[in-house]
């Protein structure tokens, strides 16, 4: 079975196994309004389904899922030619003597606006006590500065642990003379034309620049620049590179938490900076995601592609659709931006439905889309990343925008009577759940079976035994609810 979750990290992705097992016989067309990365595509495509709708609200998703599920594959010229260009690039940056480095470790420093007085903090409270003149403010009063700890470099396969001050200070000089000459995107983690930040952490309102060092900035602006020469000349090659870039970019961030307990990874669903960090070698991660995908495409394409048309449309009224109802016997995947409440619209009968939606109020995809997006959407401007408006149709409870549990039952309740009246007979629809609250899904269940008449219904709650990368990232255990619709 291929493995996604290698491929590009997704928040609360679903094994194609359970898309698998919970799927009818009859597999002639399906559909998925809250597509997400295409977990449903590719359990469509391992069903020989003839006919497999994809839509989101997110134009990442879409550019995700279509970009995965396409036939194009990375030419070896590029392919070789990005090999070489990043390891120019890491003798230029990530380079002490002989060595490479993995990774450098960094810390916060306060300064105290009162007397200047700088202390590290390796946990920050809300509420900070200057450690000389005892004054006592919200951290967000004190101005936040970095200090170098120690350096990991890679040396014949061996790591080398380096804490030598001289060399601690000559690694921070050369950062400080990087010319950021490079394109990047400019922005605020907040949402556009309104007063709301997103979950950035107890601190302050972030820049996206402030969040990569310098050194990091300077290294993606740089790949990014050269992968937008290359998606001028071809599209198509170029949104290959673009997906391997946003599938490594939070490598090139300070969220990487650097911890004794558990290896780098992005501990927690938002953009935060951790109080001791991992500054990563961008290079090295662009270059073992670059090899992941070429190698998911050439697999893809030599066992499940061969016989697949493939359409994306980044509209929200993709109007050729009506042309594709039920029409051909080709096999086609069609995939398209829109809200879940109006794909339904654009879509033939069909046997198998999966509604995956955002589950409550663990993860913001709006918020965690907007670093791709930002950088998606690059120097050019490309038309199909300029929507950052759709959070306000984003289905989650998400109090910071006006979301309550009120407005996520009312809108599931809507969403799952419109995609049952769109099943074919014998089809079959499966609504999946997540939350660590029994009652709070029994009260969706039971809002749903009020407004659904005319199907049979069953349900199945359980521990998953995958556990869904919202319970990992929280540390807490999640029921999994599924609710199966069936027409007679």
């Amino acid at each position: 079975m291929i493995k996604l979750h290698s491929v590009i990290k997704f928040w609360a992705r679903k094994p194609v196994d359970l898309i698998l097992k919970e799927s009818p016989v009859r597999m002639g067309v399906i559909a998925d309004p809250f597509c997400g990365s295409g977990t449903t595509g590719f359990a469509g495509l391992f069903k020989k389904s003839n006919h497999i709708y994809l839509s989101d609200l997110s134009p990442v998703s879409v550019f995700i899922t279509s970009t995965l599920l396409s036939r194009v594959m990375l030419s070896e010229e590029i392919f070789t030619h990005f090999l070489n260009f990043c390891e120019n690039l890491e003798n230029e940056v990530y380079r002490i003597g002989d060595c490479k480095v993995r990774y450098a470790v960094w810390i916060t420093i306060l300064e105290c606006p009162n007397c200047g007085y700088r202390f590290e903090v390796r946990k920050m409270p809300s509420e900070v006590k200057c450690k000389k003149c005892s004054v006592k403010l919200a951290s967000r009063f004190f101005l936040f500065r970095e200090k170098l700890l120690q350096i990991y470099l890679e040396k014949n396969g061996n790591t080398i642990k380096v804490t030598d001050t001289k060399i601690l200070r000559k690694y921070v000089r050369e950062q400080e003379k990087l010319s950021l000459k490079y394109w990047y995107p400019r922005g605020t983690f907040d949402y556009p034309n309104f007063e709301s930040e997103f979950r950035n952490g107890p601190h302050r309102r972030l820049e996206i620049k402030e969040i990569f060092t310098r050194r990091n900035l300077y290294a993606v602006s740089k790949i990014y620049d050269e992968i937008e020469r290359i998606w001028k000349k071809d599209q198509r090659q170029g949104d290959i590179l673009k997906l391997a870039f946003i599938a490594s970019l939070i490598n090139a961030t300070k969220v990487i938490p650097h911890t004794e307990s558990s290896g780098p990874s992005w501990k927690l669903p938002r953009y935060w900076i951790p109080n001791v960090r991992e500054e990563r070698n961008f290079c090295k991660a662009f270059v073992r995601r670059l090899k992941i995908i070429k190698a998911f495409k050439e697999k893809l394409l030599n066992s499940l592609l061969s016989d697949y048309e493939i359409c994306t449309v980044y509209e929200d009224s993709p109007v050729s659709y009506h042309a594709n109802k039920g029409s051909g016997s080709s096999r086609t995947i069609n995939i398209f931006k829109s809200d879940a409440r109006d794909a339904h619209e654009f879509l033939p009968k069909c046997d198998f439905i999966v509604l995956d939606p955002p589950h409550y109020d663990q993860v913001d995809y709006y918020e965690l889309y907007y670093l791709w997006q930002k950088w998606l959407e690059g120097k050019f401007s490309d038309v199909r990343f300029r929507d950052f408006n759709y959070w306000k149709n984003e289905l989650s409870i998400n109090n910071r925008v006006g979301h309550d549990l009120d407005y996520y039952n009312n809108s599931i309740s809507e969403i799952v009577s419109s995609y049952a009246k769109i099943l074919r007979r014998h089809g079959k629809l499966i609504l999946i759940l997540h939350n660590r609250d029994l009652a709070v899904l029994e009260r969706t269940v039971e809002n749903i079976k009020e407004k659904l008449h005319g199907f049979r219904i069953r349900s199945k709650c359980e521990w998953p035994q995958v556990p869904s990368s919202t319970q990992g990232i929280h540390g807490q255990k999640k029921f999994l609810y599924i609710l199966r619709v069936y027409r007679n």
